[in-house]
């Protein structure tokens, strides 16, 4: 029944964004992650207590500075007990935005690593090769994977080991990993985005949605909440 519900919310987020998806996904994910780093700034200026928030900081920082020039220890100590107060105070204060953009990110990031990272179900046609459907932005190719000594992916022309990128359904995608138990399999797959200079044990020599994802959305935020007035 949950499964059911999320295949249905995933669809229908595919749907409604569909002109997005319909871009390259370099544009697509782009506006996304600006968007949403926009959208969670606005979610900080209009819930948020900033005077409040302001007026902790100052006390807070006033402490700080009380602490490193007493010389008694016991003055040190307790500026310092009444700084971390006030830092739990501003804890409080900043929860109910940070957990509005929590609901708010468990309702699209799933989406988000389903779109750009998917895992494609395969079914066994021969003795070594296994074929599935690869959707997305309303494409779909049909992807094979002939698993003899090793797994390598075929599509028209082009053949990936794991590791290796090839192009399908108008985007470069990353094999990451294939698995089967004999009748089915699944192929993972990442979306590639920027290609490095070198390779890394996670990432591999591309990265991913979601390091594209931070890659734009920490300067976009930074940008936002300092045109609202709350860096």
């Amino acid at each position: 029944m949950i499964s059911t519900m999320v295949s249905n919310l995933y669809a229908a987020y595919s749907t409604v964004f569909q002109p997005l998806l319909a871009l390259e996904h370099h544009i697509g994910l782009g506006i996304f992650a600006v968007t949403l780093a926009g959208f969670y700034s606005v979610i900080h200026w209009y819930i948020g207590d900033h005077e409040k928030i302001k007026r902790i900081e100052e006390r807070m920082n006033e402490h700080q500075s009380k602490a490193q020039a007493a010389e008694d220890e016991q003055k040190t100590a307790r500026h310092q007990k009444k700084a971390m107060s006030l830092q739990q105070k501003m804890m409080v204060v900043n929860f109910k935005p940070i957990l509005v953009i929590m609901l708010v990110s468990i309702l699209f990031f799933p989406w988000l690593r389903a779109t750009y990272s998917p895992t494609v179900n395969m079914n066994r046609t021969s003795n070594h090769t296994y074929r599935g459907s690869l959707n997305y932005a309303g494409r779909e190719d049909q992807l094979i994977v002939r698993n003899v000594s090793k797994p390598v992916l075929e599509l028209r022309d082009q053949k990936a080991e794991v590791g290796e990128s090839f192009y399908a359904v108008g985007s470069r995608w990353q094999l990451q990993k294939f698995k089967t138990d004999g009748r089915q399999a699944k192929l993972s797959l990442n979306a590639d985005f920027l290609d490095l200079p070198f390779s890394l044990p996670l990432a591999g020599s591309a990265i991913n949605w979601l390091g594209y994802y931070l890659l734009l959305s920490i300067p976009a935020s930074n940008i936002s909440r300092r045109l609202l007035g709350i860096a």
